[in-house]
């Protein structure tokens, strides 16, 4: 992998981590520190990142015709992967939740490229593969022992490792055909927004609560974070799509993965939750096959 794809991938796993942990923040500045719901945070976000994509598409242009149906159909996976965050977030913390699910896609996905797209990597990327799913392994182990993450938690971070492995796949082929990776990206961010807004009516206490609702969780600052989230999600899969169209899809996957690493420190750091040295072993583990996969 070439090293400013290398750099780009670290980006986007610095932005991911980031925008994830928006969504576990409390409402300091009107509510008092007052804990909120991720799964309403998560769904206004992926709403904001879709009004921000549909502006930028003006930017962009619109990818090749032939990309259209994986847009499609990645904005449709994305629905159930919003969903699965939210649901996640509120069963146990972004240190134990986030690893799980970031970190268990890379396998899935370099072993489904390899076999549905007929990807091949180096033996030392396969090393560093699974060093980063053997590292997953220890910190969910620990976790669940430990706390900070609850058999519910790790069924839906679970799942969402399926999901992500899924849409990764999608999103790899379409950008590759889609000649113009940023339009792409903007697209099936767009086309997410309209399939959110009934899921996001229901947690705002139904449609007839929906406008004083809303216009509350904007009073209370959370419009900012919804709006920088959004920039962040997409400015790191942006970044993302467009290593995919550089270097093998299994091994930008996997090299993504550093942001486990980031995940646990911010929830450590921003989030005051308890991290034990096991997790930070197992953090390390990944980090060291996310440099295996580099150097292969």
């Amino acid at each position: 992998m070439p090293l400013h794809v290398f750099l780009v991938v670290l980006a986007a796993a610095f932005l991911h981590a980031g925008w994830n942990t928006l969504l576990k923040l409390r409402n300091r500045p009107a509510g008092h520190g007052a804990a909120i719901d991720p799964m309403r945070s998560t769904l206004l976000l992926g709403v904001a990142a879709s009004l921000i994509a549909l502006l930028a598409l003006s930017v962009t242009g619109l990818p090749s015709p032939r990309a259209w149906p994986y847009a499609l159909a990645s904005a449709v996976v994305h629905i159930a992967y919003y969903l699965l965050v939210g649901a996640a977030y509120r069963a146990a913390d972004l240190s134990a939740v986030y690893p799980i699910t970031r970190g268990s896609a890379p396998l899935g996905s370099a072993l489904l490229a390899a076999l549905l797209l007929g990807e091949r990597l180096s033996p030392q990327s396969w090393a560093g593969v699974a060093c980063i799913g053997l590292g997953v392994i220890g910190m969910a182990t620990m976790a669940l022992r430990h706390g900070g993450l609850t058999w519910t938690g790790f069924a839906f971070a679970a799942a969402n490792a399926g999901i992500v492995m899924l849409y990764t796949l999608i999103d790899g082929q379409g950008a590759r055909l889609s000649a113009n990776p940023a339009g792409y990206t903007m697209l099936l961010e767009a086309l997410c927004g309209p399939m959110l807004v009934p899921a996001l009516v229901l947690t705002l206490r139904g449609p007839r609560r929906f406008g004083p609702t809303l216009a509350a969780a904007l009073a209370e600052g959370r419009w900012w974070r919804a709006l920088l989230g959004a920039s962040m999600s997409i400015a790191a899969y942006a970044a993302a799509l467009w290593a995919m169209t550089r270097a093998p899809i299994g091994a930008v996957a996997a090299l993504r993965e550093v942001s486990v690493l980031i995940g646990v420190l911010l929830g450590a750091l921003v989030l005051r939750e308890r991290v034990g040295l096991p997790r930070w072993i197992a953090a390390a583990v990944i980090v060291a096959g996310a440099m295996l996969v580099r150097l292969g």
